[in-house]
């Protein structure tokens, strides 16, 4: 699947989970999302998803954690932002 697939399938589930693309985490969560889904960053742990994440978009690491976190508590899920990372890029794996 392109990378362009993968983006449209990410956006579409932060959508219809209530992540809206005006929220700066909407944008870090596709990066972290494509991290994972290139098996990159999969068994080293968020705070290296964070650290290139924020490295991409010239920021730091704390700001990916806490805009995503912010993004994340939007929606009526509660879960720490590593699991739903790691469950929405599972989600569209399975679907894929």
């Amino acid at each position: 699947m392109s990378s362009i697939e993968l983006e449209r399938r990410y956006s579409k589930e932060l959508i219809s989970s209530g992540i809206l693309p005006h929220l700066r985490g909407y944008k870090y969560l596709i990066a972290a999302f494509l991290y994972v889904s290139e098996r990159k960053y999969r068994d080293y742990g968020v705070l290296n998803i964070y650290k290139a994440v924020a490295s991409d978009y010239k920021v730091t690491p704390v700001s990916v954690e806490r805009c995503i976190r912010h993004a994340i508590s939007k929606t009526d899920i509660a879960m720490r932002n590593g699991e739903y990372i790691a469950s929405v890029a599972e989600k569209v794996r399975l679907a894929g």
